[in-house]
């Protein structure tokens, strides 16, 4: 009896192990008679963007910061929102009833003509060290571009401190702002006549490049707008000339400073650059945000030094949020040089697919 009962389990173990083999081997035999799955090629071709404008209808509770969670997918971008629409003066308080456009960029599927054609493997190659990725939705630059300005109106970086050749004295009325139309008496260490057109600019802060190791590239000129001198006058042997403020960018001051300049209205059109260079946007505009979109102005660390010439077009990089000493930059944006000086560029914003922001790597567009 002993001996009988050890032998039962084991009996039972081999009785297990043989009904699941037995299982194992019927889906094994199924699966080999089952027709392998395929996969119809879609017809869709790649992808491209559209740009979209809408309208929203302030309702209570509405902010731009919601609008741009709602609409753009990023709340952090609701200064687009303000940019393009210069009836708010205050972005943190929109009314009810107020219509505000919003820019949108969406994707479009572009539909194949054809069946898709057999793809044809191409031979192996050696794999590509990963230095940019660019995405095939974005738009070749447009070789048609044009871009007119007032060449004395651009803002620049100049490796030194300028200096004003001259100061205003007194303000009509008393007023301690400048703008369009308004007059006042200032003196010139050079002679002037009627009819001569003077700058008005200030010294903007100081520029380095911490990023690509340039170091200081010098100090931001911020033109503020543009006077005509309309009269000169002798008062006890000391020449006064009274100006007008014919042009203004954003409020001129009475501490403004003065200097020549060359009136000039320019087409700037694309002419492609002959040096490949990498360099950064180190600063941006003064009337600009700090998230550039397109039409904004900023600063490059790339200059004439550098054989960067007006019109060159430059692509913008982004590096990798999550590893960007490892993964490779992404294309985001393209810029075009509107003002060269010795080691910094001044650059228009011709196309961002996202805000573009200082620290951002640009390229040099080659032909």
């Amino acid at each position: 009896m002993l001996l009988e009962g050890r032998r039962s389990p084991m009996r039972k173990v081999w009785l297990i192990i043989g009904i699941v083999g037995l299982l194992w081997g019927l889906v094994w035999a199924e699966a080999e008679t089952e027709p392998a799955s395929t996969t119809t090629p879609s017809k869709e071709g790649l992808a491209e963007y559209e740009v979209v404008y809408q309208e929203h209808t302030v309702v209570p509770g509405d902010t731009l910061w919601d609008l741009a969670g709602k609409y753009l997918g990023d709340p952090f971008r609701w200064p687009e929102i303000w940019q393009l629409n210069p009836e708010i003066e205050d972005p943190h308080w929109i009314y009810p009833g107020q219509v505000v456009r919003i820019r949108e960029l969406k994707r479009v599927p572009v539909k194949a003509a054809v069946e898709a054609p057999t793809v044809t493997p191409l031979p192996e190659a050696a794999e590509p060290e990963l230095t940019f990725v660019i995405p095939p939705e974005l738009p070749a630059f447009e070789t048609t571009f044009r871009y007119r300005a007032r060449t004395n109106m651009i803002d620049y970086i100049s490796p030194h401190k300028v200096r004003t050749k001259g100061k205003i004295v007194e303000v009509w009325e008393g007023s301690h702002l400048l703008g369009q139309s308004d007059k006042f008496y200032f003196q010139y260490e050079e002679p002037l006549k009627k009819g001569d057109y003077l700058a008005l600019f200030r010294l903007g802060k100081s520029v380095s490049d911490p990023y690509g190791g340039k170091g200081k590239l010098g100090y931001i000129i911020d033109f503020v707008g543009e006077l005509k001198v309309i009269n000169v006058e002798e008062v006890r042997k000391k020449i006064y000339y009274t100006g007008e403020v014919t042009s203004s960018e954003s409020e001129a001051e009475a501490t403004d400073w003065l200097t020549d300049t060359k009136l000039q209205t320019v087409d700037i059109v694309a002419n492609p650059a002959t040096v490949d260079k990498t360099g950064y946007i180190v600063e941006v505009e003064p009337s600009s945000g700090l998230n550039l979109a397109t039409g904004d102005l900023c600063f490059i660390s790339l200059g004439a030094e550098d054989g960067i010439q007006v019109g060159n077009t430059l692509l913008v990089y982004k590096s990798s949020p999550l590893k960007p000493k490892r993964h490779p930059r992404y294309l985001v944006g393209q810029l075009i040089v509107v003002k060269v000086a010795e080691t910094a560029s001044t650059a228009l914003v011709t196309y961002a697919e996202k805000p573009l922001n200082i620290g951002d790597m640009v390229k040099t567009e080659l032909p």
